[in-house]
């Protein structure tokens, strides 16, 4: 993407009061590539579900295109084309197939809703490419001819010019190509769009995958280190109760903490080659999604850098999580704790509910660490196990919230039913007929009117997408995350990071202008809003809001010739829908979710694939609990069996042991995993720009809770039958 030179200005002279001409702006000094490309509007397919387009003049470089399949279209040959990806998967064409177009003759009044048949013609799919509009999600299926197919049908077919820029400097050249711009026009308003470049948008639509990618491996990592490193520590507290015999046969406090620390070698070693072997294989199967489609080096991907950085993290990890514990367990000689006068309280309440002994004393070996060589570290077992839940239960509520928030419009700013943009088309001026139509209408329960769909603002420099609304019946606007909607012809809204980009804040005065209008105003930040805004230059999160009044002040005479409307409930929304169509002429809009909302979409899987990895580690954290607790407490289940304890009493302590634990740690995680998703879900909210609604998914959370004892239960089954099978003799022989 960095090697296309992308553009910067898009200019369509066709949507103008004011037209210059494409050669005039191509000599600016500030321009140093310049494009015209054709567009050819269809009536076959339909014109919503083909944009086909041919540059003028010359092909277009070849490395505006990254071929998936095929070839580039022949320069001289009239019949030939490429089309995008989506085109490929949205009408099941491939290359090879022949497609017939049917084109509008060249007197037709495309806004006027007048058109007329033109030519038919048959061209070929020579090659499938893929661009960043594609990427981002603002371009529909797309299909790009050749210059001999504006040559050959310009004359005879209708045609809708968009003049493409490149500046020398970028970003640093936009003042200067607007003054260009102003000269060209003798200071006429000429609207013109300042887009990102290609390689931004693609950024900009990775990033929230990248990140999650970041987050997620941030998380994992960091519980697995608590976990596995709790269970390393856990490992050498027990080991340590051999440490008196070695230390008897002449080994140092040194030896002993090197002999742990060797321990942790060899594990960390053992790991690093099944995660390096593991990264290998994943390699291939990755990225995924839409990033998989312009990965330059599909396969097997093995970085030395990532590799070296991730080898030296595992073994370093691993090491550092055994340190303390192996020069502890070294240091501290091994003293017999008095005895607990009294058994733990869940021991006790168990006690009094049944006078069967294996639930008491399953609690007691679940919730008491013991002591001398029956001690069992239960406390970092428990705090293992409640962080690895938290985490899991927290991810399950982001990944709902994400698809809620991909489900709910009004969070993402499309507080509205339709949004109507006449084209200029028709006027919404106080005491016109539409506005009287508008309002009249008994199926429209709340409406506002604006205009200049298209136009780029700048607040403060930063250039945006802005939307103006003027309430004309009820109460409809964009949805506010902070402060009030702006009255005045001096207020405005702004999107949550256009403001971060403005560095600016509700209170401050704030520079807002158009671009391509010499006019600026000085405006008050009175709210933050989120807006649906889905194309180059602006996504959720981004952009402003002010009164179709005070765009009047930057643009005199400005014709309101847009509308967003709410029906009234009980309203049959396809009927009002195709009453309005009928009445007015122009574009209608139901709700869809912008880019930058599906951006969410694409990542929602991700916390539901943490929650299942966390989920095996908190399964092992209590597997590793039942078999070290096992075998050191194997003396007081032989003593058990001694004084009359039967099999299955002896698989029922461990049975209960397991639900004992399992159930504590839910107790303790489900409503500190519930706070933590909602957090979580706060933050990301913040930081998109959207409206923060976390859901709490009680359903999931009790099936967690269920299929962790269930789960417990299942990992219980091998302990207590070895419980139940050893003869205490065996072990009393030992001991």
């Amino acid at each position: 993407m960095a090697k296309e030179q992308p553009t910067d200005i898009f200019y369509g002279p066709d949507f103008q009061e004011t037209k210059i001409p494409f050669e005039d702006i191509a000599a600016l000094p500030v321009v140093s590539a310049a494009y015209l490309i054709r567009g050819f509007p269809v009536m076959a397919p339909t014109p919503e579900a083909l944009e086909l387009s041919a540059p003028h003049g010359t092909a277009l470089p070849r490395r505006f295109f990254k071929l998936l399949a095929g070839r580039l279209p022949d320069p001289d040959r009239a019949d030939e084309v490429t089309i995008t990806f989506r085109t490929a998967d949205r009408f099941h064409w491939k290359v090879g197939t022949h497609v017939q177009l049917a084109l509008l003759d060249r007197s037709s009044d495309l806004f006027g809703g007048k058109v007329k048949p033109g030519p038919v013609v048959l061209v070929r799919v020579v090659g499938i490419d893929v661009a960043a509009g594609d990427l981002v999600g603002v371009a529909g299926p797309g299909m790009m001819a050749t210059p001999a197919f504006e040559r050959t049908y310009a004359r005879s077919a209708l045609t809708l010019d968009l003049d493409t820029f490149k500046l020398r400097r970028g970003v640093a050249d936009l003042r200067a190509f607007e003054q260009g711009i102003r000269g060209l026009s003798g200071g006429k308003g000429v609207i013109y769009s300042e887009i990102r470049s290609d390689l931004e948008q693609v950024k900009r639509s990775f990033h929230l995958e990248a990140l999650a990618l970041w987050i997620t491996c941030a998380v994992l990592a960091s519980v697995s280190l608590l976990i596995v490193g709790q269970s390393i520590a856990r490992q050498l507290v027990l080991d340590a109760d051999e440490y008196p015999a070695l230390r008897a046969l002449g080994m140092t406090r040194v030896d002993l903490a090197m002999l742990g620390m060797l321990r942790a070698t060899v594990i960390a070693a053992v790991a690093t080659v099944v995660a390096l072997g593991v990264a290998a294989i994943a390699s291939i199967a990755t990225p995924f999604g839409l990033a998989r489609v312009i990965e330059p080096q599909p396969g097997i991907w093995i970085p030395g850098h990532i590799v070296a950085v991730g080898a030296a993290a595992v073994v370093l990890g691993v090491l550092a999580c055994s340190l303390f514990p192996s020069w502890r367990a070294a240091l501290l000689a091994r003293r017999e704790p008095p005895a607990s006068a009294r058994p733990s309280l869940p021991a006790r309440a168990l006690g009094f509910l049944t006078s069967r002994p294996s639930p008491a004393i399953g609690a007691r070996f679940a919730l008491e660490p013991g002591r001398g060589r029956t001690a069992v570290p239960v406390r970092s077992s428990v705090t293992a196990a409640v962080v690895g839940v938290v985490v899991l239960l927290a991810a399950l509520s982001v990944g709902v919230s994400v698809k809620h928030f991909v489900a709910t419009p009004r969070l993402y700013g499309w507080n509205w039913d339709v949004t109507y943009d006449s084209g200029h088309v028709v006027s919404f001026d106080p005491a016109s007929q539409a506005l009287n139509d508008l309002v009249a209408d008994p199926a429209i329960s709340d409406a506002s009117v604006g205009g200049i769909g298209g136009a780029t603002f700048r607040l403060n420099g930063i250039g945006m997408d802005g939307i103006t609304l003027n309430p004309v019946k009820g109460h409809l606007e964009p949805t506010i995350l902070q402060g009030r909607s702006p009255a005045g012809v001096d207020e405005v809204a702004v999107g949550r990071k256009s403001l971060q980009q403005a560095h600016a804040r509700i209170g401050s005065m704030v520079s807002v202008g158009v671009v391509g209008e010499a006019r600026t105003l000085r405006m008050r930040v009175v709210g933050v809003a989120v807006f649906p805004f889905d194309d180059d230059t602006s996504t959720v999160g981004e952009g402003l809001w002010m009164t179709a009044d005070a765009l009047r002040r930057i643009i005199p005479g400005v014709p309101l010739d847009s509308a967003v409307v709410r029906f009234a409930p009980g309203v049959s929304k396809s009927t009002a829908l195709k009453h309005l169509q009928e009445r007015f002429e122009g574009d209608f809009a139901t709700a869809n979710a912008p880019g930058g909302v599906k951006d969410y979409k694409r990542v929602s899987e991700v916390p539901l694939v943490l929650a299942g990895l966390l989920a095996l580690l908190a399964s092992g954290t209590v597997a590793h609990l039942l078999t070290s607790s096992l075998r050191r407490r194997r003396r007081d289940l032989a003593i058990l069996k001694t004084l009359g304890f039967e099999k299955r009493q002896a698989r029922g302590v461990v049975i209960w042991q397991a639900a004992v634990f399992t159930v504590l740690v839910l107790l303790i995680a489900v409503p500190l995993g519930l706070i933590a998703g909602r957090l979580t879900w706060n933050v990301i909210a913040r930081y998109g720009g959207f409206a923060p609604a976390p859901v709490v998914p009680a359903g999931q959370y009790g099936i967690v809770c269920g299929a962790a004892l269930f789960i417990a239960g299942l990992l219980a089954l091998l302990p207590a039958r070895a419980a139940a099978r050893t003869p205490p003799a065996v072990v009393l022989r030992t001991e």
